[in-house]
């Protein structure tokens, strides 16, 4: 677990600047919270952090001081002993619980098509004609702009914060009119309350270079209470999409895959079939290259789509 500790000079008085600690992001919100309250209570500070970037601040100078390294979070070094050794027992329980009791698999080798299959399987249990991407994809986009896995596709509205993501997106598409791709320069969360994601029937979420991004992009998602469309979320080992998620009345993580995949929604669709599916997935996943769309719709025709019952999501 690297750190950085010590006093920094302000620039300006050379004075130094309340003592700090870099480390380790805990991955446990109440944790989280639990520090940011604390470095409050420090006169002139200002916690701005995240997974991937953090930044404290004096108000009196304009000393910073951040942490470009992925999976930091700084604190006031009092807290620090509690926080480390909390964050230690709840990370180590989770993997424990990861392995032996959900039996999640090695990280795939191309970990950007593990949702493939089960975006395939949806295509095959509804009438998918509306999809909203929140994050282009070079794999997901094409996907469904192939009539041979979304047939019913008439439109994809896809929003991307990456620009040059956007244009591989786009290229991989190919100038297919039903796809029309925004790319804009903030954060993905902020375009989502001008959507009404409930006119789609399916929605991804995979957007943003890191988690804090997307929690809120899922956040923002979750609180329109969307009636008939389900959300398909990438990444979905990660805890602070869980969270986000519990708005939702239906949740299933897919396991059998990593990263995972979460499927959300709120009608009246049964869980039991997809958990189903999951434990499926587990027995194939070895047999069938994640990218052969084609074999992996035939599967899913022949053997899985007898617990997956068609949904009407007219």
């Amino acid at each position: 677990m690297g750190r950085w500790q010590g006093r920094i000079a302000d620039p300006e008085s050379n004075q130094p600047a309340p003592k700090l600690v870099c480390l380790e992001c805990l991955h446990y919100p109440p944790l989280a919270a639990r520090a940011k309250k604390i470095a409050n209570t420090i006169p002139g500070l200002v916690w701005a952090g995240d997974r991937t970037r953090l930044q404290i601040t004096s108000t009196s100078s304009r000393f910073q001081h951040r942490a470009e390294r992925r999976g930091t979070r700084l604190v006031p070094h009092l807290a620090v002993p509690k926080l480390l050794a909390l964050g230690r027992l709840q990370r180590r329980l989770r993997n424990l619980a990861d392995r032996y009791v959900l039996r999640i698999p090695a990280r795939a080798d191309n970990p950007y098509t593990t949702h493939l299959p089960v975006l395939l399987a949806a295509a095959r249990q509804r009438r998918v004609r509306r999809i909203l991407e929140l994050g282009s994809g070079t794999y997901s986009t094409p996907t469904f702009l192939d009539r041979n896995y979304f047939p019913d596709v008439e439109k994809v509205d896809a929003i991307e914060n990456d620009a040059s993501w956007s244009e591989k997106a786009q290229a991989a598409a190919g100038n297919d009119p039903r796809l029309a791709i925004r790319t804009i320069s903030g954060a993905v969360a902020a375009v989502v309350d001008t959507l009404d994601v409930g006119t789609y029937d399916l929605a991804l979420v995979d957007d943003s270079a890191t988690a804090l991004e997307r929690t809120a992009t899922l956040s923002r998602v979750a609180a329109q209470r969307p009636k008939a469309t389900l959300v398909v979320v990438h990444d979905f080992e990660t805890e602070e999409y869980r969270e986000a998620a519990q708005a939702f009345l239906h949740r299933v993580r897919i396991t059998s895959l990593n990263p995972n995949v979460g499927l959300l929604w709120n009608d009246a669709m049964p869980e039991f079939g997809w958990r189903q599916f999951n434990a499926w997935l587990a027995r194939h996943r070895d047999q069938v290259p994640l990218d052969d769309r084609t074999r992996w719709r035939r599967l899913i025709e022949q053997e899985a789509m007898g617990f997956l019952a068609p949904v009407s999501n007219e």
